[in-house]
């Protein structure tokens, strides 16, 4: 299930009833973005935020996890703004202080230990950026998304390494030129007729 769909809601109800029948459980899950060790400004969390521009996602420096333990970590807008309300909830449900000192502590995501070649992730996650941005300028145009959305999506939004980099073109007209290449360009205002 996707963001918005009740997950967290169902498991905080799950251990409530758990804890009022006795047995002692808890919370956590698995994330997979943002990769909290790497940093704010890396493109796969950069690519993160073009993903989640629907939704408005923002990657963060998690202020409570600097000050537990003194790391910087990243984490997304949505788990920093419920953290204190889900401290709290945590809580109550056991009758002891949260076991997460920070919303970073709530994750299981080891997937930045799994990188090994830190330049081909950094192409990738370009790409990706790029392939997200055109598709929320496709769905601008259709008027299936808003402006907002697809500003949000842009590789400028963040500064992305994407945002610059001159790429092939694959129109026909670019390819009269060898090296011919394009920037990003503005998608043309929505249709208006009505559906």
């Amino acid at each position: 299930p996707g963001p918005g769909s009740g997950k967290l809601g169902t498991c905080l109800s799950q251990m409530y009833h758990d804890w009022r029948a006795g047995r002692k459980s808890g919370y956590s899950k698995f994330e997979t973005f943002p990769i909290w060790n790497l940093p704010i400004d890396h493109p796969v969390n950069i690519a993160y935020e073009s993903a989640t521009a629907d939704i408005g996602d923002k990657i963060l420096i998690d202020h409570f996890h600097a000050s537990a333990y003194g790391i910087i970590t990243v984490n997304y807008s949505r788990d920093l703004e419920a953290y204190p309300l889900l401290a709290r909830i945590v809580s109550k449900i056991t009758g002891d202080e949260c076991v997460y000192k920070s919303p970073t502590d709530m994750g299981v995501n080891r997937c930045g230990f799994g990188i090994i070649d830190d330049a081909v992730v950094r192409r990738a996650a370009e790409q990706e950026i790029i392939r997200r941005y055109y598709r929320s300028a496709c769905e601008y145009v259709q008027g299936i998304t808003g402006k907002e959305t697809w500003t949000r999506a842009s590789p400028d939004a963040r500064g992305s390494a994407a945002s610059s980099a001159p790429r092939r073109s694959n129109c026909p007209a670019g390819r009269s030129s060898p090296g011919a290449t394009r920037r990003f360009c503005t998608p043309p205002a929505p249709c208006s007729s009505t559906r």
